[in-house]
């Protein structure tokens, strides 16, 4: 257990630290949707001597639970300074529990930090990426929080000249022939994706979840009364509460 000064010498940089990290996540959700898909795009020649293709590839940068698992470890910080600090200054607090979230004498003037970080945290996990709903996924062998597509195939044709005699020749005239060029396939591209996307149901419990914990934190807030815990966490419980089950790495 520290001393208040101790906290308060270093709020300023978990601070600076929670908003830096918070911005790039955020930035990375909305602009930056690329880094949670992998494809491999490959071509299969059927005709002889077709030189063929080049395979594309794409590889999968991160998945949503390792860039919310960054987050939280970013913001953590700052959610128990500010923690700290409240409770060594605390005149009420009030017991917030919801589910299997539970957290003991909150001091009043933290119930009102941690509703408005609250809205920031929900700002978030609301912008994580989900999968696209084009496609059918299902779980890949390339690790946890990793989904896979089912491969799209398409074939490749090329135009091959044909003709067909409609008149044939006479000693006075020539065959009159039809000629045209018909699509023929001469090989298949396979296309395979990836995506490191949360599910729409997955990410619904999670904002449920936050919502939850906030209309509780609302409530303690108006009824706060005591005790003080100084030098107590609170944030990993809480981003425990609020991931579930989302894998956070690989």
């Amino acid at each position: 257990m520290g001393q208040l000064h101790e906290v308060l010498a270093i709020l300023p940089s978990t601070k600076g630290t929670a908003q830096k990290i918070a911005g790039e996540t955020l930035k990375t959700f909305k602009d930056k949707s690329q880094h949670f898909e992998g494809l491999l795009r490959k071509y299969d020649p059927l005709k002889e001597g077709d030189p063929g293709l080049s395979p594309e590839t794409s590889p999968l940068v991160t998945t949503a639970g390792e860039k919310l698992a960054h987050f939280s470890e970013s913001f953590a910080p700052w959610l128990d300074a500010e923690y700290q600090i409240s409770s060594t200054n605390m005149q009420a607090a009030a017991t917030v529990e919801i589910g299997g979230l539970k957290i003991e004498n909150v001091p009043s003037t933290f119930l009102m930090q941690l509703d408005k970080r609250l809205s920031d945290i929900r700002q978030i996990y609301d912008a994580a990426p989900t999968l696209d709903p084009k496609h059918e996924w299902h779980a890949s062998d390339k690790g946890k929080g990793v989904f896979q597509a089912e491969d799209e195939i398409r074939n490749r044709t090329e135009k091959v000249p044909q003709h067909r005699v409609i008149v044939p020749p006479t000693p006075e005239h020539p065959a009159q022939v039809a000629q045209w060029t018909e699509d023929v396939v001469i090989g298949k591209i396979t296309t395979r994706k990836w995506s490191g996307a949360l599910s729409v149901e997955k990410k619904y419990e999670v904002l449920k979840r936050i919502d939850a914990v906030q209309k509780v934190v609302k409530r303690a807030l108006s009824a706060a009364n005591k005790v003080d815990h100084v030098g107590k966490k609170v944030a990993q419980k809480l981003f425990a509460f609020i991931n579930g089950d989302i894998p956070l790495k690989r």
